[in-house]
C-alpha cells in the first residue's frame, strides 16, 4: 500500500538501508513517518557501527591471543630444544649482556637461568675472563665473521680443569643488522685427553723403537766385531779364542734376554692375559735365587730367602718367576760387594706380600716416581746391558693379576720393592 527506504548512516558513512512498508489496512505513510524513520536509521547505524567495532576488537583480541599462544609454544619448544642440548648456548648483546642461555650454560656458570638472563657477564664471571670474552664478541660483531672451533682450557670451581671448544657467531635482527653474538660451547675434555693420549702413545712408540734399536746395536756390534776378529786369525790363539767366544756368548745371551722381555711386554701391553693356575711362592723364590747365586758369590753378597712353604698366589709360575727374577737381578746388580740381598714373603687375609730388599746404592728420590716407566734408567745406577725394561715388566706382570708393586729407597741406603698379589688357598 505504501513503502519507504532510508539509509543507515554513521559518521557520514552508509552502512546499509532500512525499509518500512504498510499494507492496505494501515494508513498511508507520510513525511512525519519519514522523519521518524530517518532518526531511527541514524540510531540503528550508530548501533551497527558500534557492533562492528566491537566485533573487530574481539577478532583482534582473539588473533592476538592466538599469536601469543603460538609464540609461547614456540618459545617453550625452543627452550626445550636448547635445554636438551648438551652444548652451552648463550645469546649476548653488544654490551656483554646475556639475553638468553640454556640450562647447560647456567650449570657451567653455577647459577639458575633466571639469575643469568638479563645480566652482564661480569656479574657472574671473573672480570678478566668476562672482558676477554667481550673483546672476542666485539671482534665478531665488527667483522661479521664467525669464529669457529676456538679451543680453551678452563678452570672450574673446585680447581678442576676442562677443555672447551667455542663457536662465536654473529646475531642479526630482522633488518640484518648485527646486534650481538650467539656462542655455542662444548666440553671436549674427553676428546682432548684422548688426542693427547694418542699423541703420547705415538711418541712412546717412536721412543720405544729408537730405544730397542739402540739396545740391540751394542751386543750385535760386539758379536760382529769379535766374530770378525776370530775370522781374521785370532782363533789360532787358544786364550783369545776362548775369551772372544765367551764375549760373543754373553752378548747373545743378552740379546736373548731382551727379546724375551720384549715378547713378554708385547703380550702384556694389549689385553694383559693371565697364565692359568696357582703358584707356590716358596718354590719359585728359591729357584730364582739359586739361578743368580753364582753372580752373588762373585760379589761376595749374602742372599737370604725366607718364604713360608704353604704360601701360594693366583699367578702363573712363569710370570711370578720373571717378576721375582728381575727384582733379584736388580738387587744383585746394584749392591756393592760384601752387601746383602733378602727376599721375604708373608700371607694374610688381604693377600700375599713379597719384599725384595738390598743394601745397595739406592735410588734418588727424584727418580722414584718414574722407576717403573718403560726404558727408564737411573743415571747413576745404569749399567751396560740394562735396557730399563725389567721394573716396567714387573709392574705390568703384577698388574695383570690385580696386584701392585711399590718401592721404598734412598740414595746410598738400599732399596725395598714390595709386591702385593691375590693369595691362593694353601695346597693340601
Amino acid at each position: 500500500h505504501s513503502y519507504m527506504c532510508v539509509p543507515l548512516r554513521s559518521h557520514g558513512k552508509t552502512l546499509g538501508a532500512m525499509t518500512l512498508g504498510a499494507d492496505a489496512g494501515w494508513r498511508p505513510l507520510c513525511r512525519t513517518d519519514l522523519v521518524i524513520a530517518e532518526q531511527l536509521a541514524t540510531r540503528a547505524g550508530a548501533a551497527i557501527e558500534k557492533a562492528q567495532l566491537h566485533q573487530a576488537v574481539e577478532n583482534e583480541l582473539a588473533e592476538r591471543r592466538r599469536a601469543e599462544g603460538a609464540l609461547r609454544r614456540h618459545e617453550a619448544e625452543q627452550a626445550m630444544i636448547l635445554d636438551t642440548v648438551r652444548a652451552m648456548i648463550w645469546y649476548k648483546d653488544a654490551n656483554n649482556r646475556v639475553l638468553r642461555c640454556n640450562r647447560a650454560a647456567a650449570r657451567y656458570a653455577g647459577r639458575p637461568v633466571s639469575k643469568i638472563e638479563g645480566r652482564l657477564v661480569s656479574d657472574f664471571m671473573p672480570a678478566a675472563r668476562a672482558r676477554a670474552y667481550h673483546l672476542n664478541d666485539l671482534a665478531v660483531i665488527a667483522s661479521g665473521q664467525p669464529k669457529i672451533g676456538e679451543l680453551e682450557e678452563v678452570k672450574l670451581r673446585g680447581g678442576a680443569r676442562c677443555w672447551m671448544q667455542r663457536d662465536t657467531l654473529p646475531h642479526r635482527d630482522e633488518n640484518g643488522a648485527i646486534v650481538g653474538v650467539v656462542i655455542i660451547a662444548v666440553d671436549v675434555t674427553k676428546r682432548k685427553r684422548a688426542e693427547d693420549l694418542a699423541v703420547a702413545r705415538e711418541r712412546a712408540e717412536r721412543e720405544f723403537v729408537a730405544n730397542v734399536s739402540h739396545e740391540f746395536r751394542t751386543p750385535v756390534a760386539a758379536i760382529k766385531g769379535f766374530t770378525q776378529t776370530l775370522r781374521e786369525g785370532a782363533w789360532r790363539d787358544e786364550a783369545d779364542r776362548s775369551r772372544f767366544l765367551n764375549i760373543i756368548e754373553a752378548n747373545a745371551d743378552r740379546l736373548d734376554a731382551m727379546v724375551g722381555d720384549l715378547l713378554t711386554l708385547s703380550t702384556l701391553e694389549g689385553s694383559a692375559p693371565r697364565q692359568p693356575g696357582e703358584t707356590s711362592v716358596h718354590r719359585v723364590a728359591h729357584g730364582c735365587a739359586k739361578s743368580l747365586l753364582s753372580r752373588a758369590k762373585r760379589k761376595r753378597l749374602s742372599v737370604d730367602v725366607s718364604v713360608p712353604r704353604g704360601l701360594r698366589v693366583k699367578m702363573g709360575q712363569a710370570h711370578l718367576g720373571e717378576a721375582l727374577g728381575h727384582l733379584l737381578d736388580n738387587a744383585i746388580k746394584f749392591t756393592p760387594p760384601d752387601g746383602w740381598v733378602r727376599l721375604r714373603a708373608r700371607g694374610s687375609k688381604r693377600g700375599a706380600f713379597i719384599v725384595v730388599e738390598d743394601s745397595g746404592i739406592g735410588i734418588p728420590s727424584a727418580d722414584l716416581p718414574r722407576i717403573f716407566d718403560r726404558f727408564y734408567r737411573v743415571a747413576k745406577g745404569a749399567k751396560s746391558g740394562s735396557p730399563g725394561l725389567g721394573l716396567h715388566l714387573v709392574k705390568k706382570i703384577v698388574g695383570a693379576y690385580g696386584g701392585q708393586v711399590s718401592v721404598r729407597s734412598r740414595l746410598a741406603g738400599g732399596s725395598a720393592f714390595r709386591v702385593a698379589l691375590p693369595a691362593a688357598a694353601p695346597q693340601r
